[in-house]
């Protein structure tokens, strides 16, 4: 099965790219975004942590959507990716529940997913 990742950008020092918002702001912001799509949805594990390795991740394409249109909304700038569980060291993402491997990067690509897309 697939998921679809969220991950604000930061500098390797851990600074936010977007410093007009500072680095708490965007990490309260996508908790935010988080929070308020797992009250509509069945939203699937996140990340987030305090040097700012934040990864949102979704098992459902709208609910995707929305917390990325929260994050756009606040212009902080984030990379998305689909993701399959792994086991073992080759994991791209560690929550606290599972291990990630980005299979497909850079997609799905929020500007151009309309409503009939399907990824699998």
């Amino acid at each position: 099965m697939h998921y679809y990742t969220i991950k604000p950008l930061f500098t390797p020092d851990g600074h936010s790219i977007d410093m007009s918002l500072g680095d708490e702001a965007v990490t309260i912001i996508s908790h935010a975004a988080y929070n308020a799509i797992e009250n509509e949805v069945n939203v699937y594990d996140m990340f987030i942590r305090g040097d700012h390795q934040d990864v949102l991740v979704f098992n459902d394409l709208n609910a995707f959507k929305k917390a990325a249109e929260i994050l756009k909304n606040h212009q902080i700038q984030f990379t998305t990716n689909i993701v399959e569980k792994t086991a073992g060291e080759n994991a791209d993402y560690i929550t606290n529940n599972y291990r990630y491997k980005v299979v497909i990067p850079n997609e799905p690509n929020i500007d151009s997913i309309d409503d009939n897309d399907i990824y699998t």
